[in-house]
């Protein structure tokens, strides 16, 4: 069976999902994501694969000096226990931003929130 990670292969045409509200107004709500370069695949959490588990997770992070992704933290996944949020971390930790977000603005230092659903295939 072949491990899937739906939004992120989406991430490539689709920027990722990202949350509206932010308490610093900042966040980044257009975000503009440069395709990835590894496989998704690889990180989808084992034990939901054995199981046939599919789940979701959010994270936020900042954006680096390098446009990638710094100092994330897990806000949420379900169900838990299946290690979507880490698997989540694993995949931001990999991502790479454009410069500027999609009103223009230079996104480095501001935070940006992924979603990603994880599902079997």
């Amino acid at each position: 069976m072949r491990a899937l990670l739906a939004v992120l292969i989406w991430a490539v045409v689709v920027p990722l999902t990202t949350q509206a509200q932010s308490i610093d107004g900042d966040l980044i709500l257009k975000p503009r994501w440069l395709r990835p370069d590894f496989s998704p695949q690889a990180f989808y959490p084992p034990r939901a694969q054995v199981l046939h588990q599919t789940g979701a997770a959010k994270v936020r992070c900042e954006v680096s000096q390098t446009d990638t992704l710094a100092n994330c933290q897990v806000l949420s996944e379900a169900p838990t226990g299946f290690g979507f949020g880490e698997a989540l971390l694993k995949v931001s930790s990999r991502l790479h931003m454009e410069h500027l977000d999609g009103d223009g603005r230079p996104v480095e230092g501001r935070p940006v929130e992924v979603k990603m659903d994880f599902t079997l295939r």
